[in-house]
């Protein structure tokens, strides 16, 4: 026991002007044990914080930020503006649809759409954007305001003049005249256009599947309108060919389905399309 006491590590006590040493009641064989394993575990604790924790990437030098994407004007030709629109401060209707009697559906394009398209694009969302911005001119206005809102804040290099737009009022009910508007063969007719112009001036030949499927969508609108009417019996049978297109729309597709149900269905807060229909005609 004397011994074992002789070889104890000694200190001074703390009070006495002294750093406390943690080994000193061990004999000095053990605190040298302890020290290196001390050592050694405070070693393989540094490398497991390292291997965990991957080096942080390199701050982004200071530079020009990128170029906006690089975009075409939707050429109109001169015969576009060759009849008087509608309305005051939209342009006339596409060349080539047949003038409605009055009164007839409005096919003016308003004076605040971006005439522009995303050349060559070459992300789906690009291709997006190009579609959606075709369709804008021919919806609803209050899905003219939720589509322009996405336009302007998901591509505001090209389309963020959306964010300050003051959009056509919404109707305040459904009459036969918003009836005519919304499912006219000459609304369809124009969004088709707008599309096709769209794609000469992204001057892409590959417009993705979602041109293809939208263009089909729209086209919904003439196969069941008949010499310009659409019954109450075909209007139904719109409606399900939609929700069937719509439903099968998956994938890349999805975001064209939503589009497609916008053109087709628009919602309105003043009702249903097909609401205090008086007469077994939508139009005519």
């Amino acid at each position: 026991m004397a011994k074992a006491v002789k070889n104890l590590v000694r200190y001074k006590n703390p009070g006495q002007n002294s750093v406390y040493n943690p080994y000193s009641f061990v004999t000095e064989k053990k605190a040298k044990q302890m020290k290196n394993d001390y050592k050694e575990s405070k070693a393989y604790r540094a490398d497991l914080v390292a291997s965990s924790n991957p080096v942080a990437p390199a701050p982004p030098t200071q530079g020009t930020p990128p170029a906006p994407p690089a975009t075409a004007p939707i050429e109109m030709d001169s015969s576009f503006y060759a009849r008087q629109p509608v309305n005051p401060g939209a342009t006339p209707p596409i060349p080539g649809v047949t003038p409605p009697s009055s009164p007839g559906p409005d096919t003016s394009i308003p004076t605040w759409w971006i005439s522009n398209a995303i050349t060559n694009p070459s992300t789906p969302e690009d291709q997006f954007a190009n579609a959606a911005n075709a369709l804008l001119p021919t919806l609803a206005p209050e899905d003219q305001r939720t589509l322009a809102s996405y336009l302007a804040q998901n591509h505001k290099d090209v389309f963020g003049g959306y964010s300050n737009t003051n959009f056509g009022s919404a109707p305040t009910e459904i009459t036969d005249a918003v009836r005519k508007q919304y499912l006219s063969p000459q609304r369809a007719q124009l969004a088709i256009n707008l599309l096709d112009r769209m794609k000469t001036a992204s001057g892409s030949t590959e417009m993705g599947g979602g041109y293809d499927f939208l263009k089909n969508a729209v086209n919904l609108i003439n196969q069941f309108a008949v010499d310009g009417v659409m019954t109450r019996e075909k209007y139904g049978q719109f409606t399900n060919a939609v929700s069937n297109l719509t439903k099968n729309a998956t994938g890349d597709l999805s975001a064209y389905g939503n589009l497609a149900q916008l053109f087709n269905l628009p919602q309105f807060t003043a009702g249903s399309l097909m609401s205090n229909t008086p007469n077994s005609k939508l139009f005519g």
